[in-house]
């Protein structure tokens, strides 16, 4: 066996067996949008909603998967404050101020955030996010974002996926709140 062979040996046992895998993902903002302002961002709140939940402690981590997918996939933090942190990156990056306290308040639910593969080139990941804005504890905007993103990559890759899907959501919300005057 050459060591190439040997490297991918213990990743194909993994992916044979049904193990789960941890993904690490480090957001980098990009967008193109700016603003300018004020705004506080705070909790938004995740819950597996898949076919087949792992431990109950790592629910908050666990990405969503059809049943005919051979592992469980996690990040390695919880998606609710993977996703909130991604957010301040994407309005910090475009001239937003964001403060720990403030009367324009950004917060919400990852409905769902779903990968699934059915071979290794096709891959598929889904996210749904439900927006509320309040100004001075009123509510004066809600969004709710879907974005799927597909693409024929290699299994590991996946992180791609994940971070554009992310990306236009966070996208469409920021133009959706500046179109209504709210951001």
């Amino acid at each position: 066996m050459n060591r190439g062979s040997s490297r991918l040996l213990p990743l194909m046992i993994l992916t044979l067996t049904g193990c789960p895998a941890v993904i690490a993902l480090d957001y980098v903002p990009s967008n193109s949008l700016k603003g300018q302002g004020p705004v506080q961002v705070d909790t938004f709140r995740y819950e597996y909603r898949g076919p087949k939940p792992g431990p109950a402690r790592f629910r908050s981590e666990e990405v969503e998967s059809s049943t005919e997918d051979i592992e469980r996939l996690y990040l390695s933090q919880d998606i609710g404050q993977f996703f909130a942190k991604a957010l301040k990156s994407e309005l910090t990056h475009s001239g937003y101020q964001v403060v720990d306290s403030h009367e324009l308040k950004i917060f919400g639910v990852v409905d769902r955030f779903a990968f699934d593969w059915r071979q290794v080139e096709d891959q598929t990941f889904e996210i749904q996010v439900t927006y509320r804005v309040t100004r001075d504890q009123a509510s004066v905007y809600d969004h709710i974002c879907r974005s799927q993103q597909r693409k024929s990559v290699t299994l590991w890759a996946g992180g791609v996926l994940i971070k554009a899907g992310v990306k236009d959501c966070i996208e469409q919300f920021i133009r959706g709140a500046q179109d209504a005057k709210v951001l």
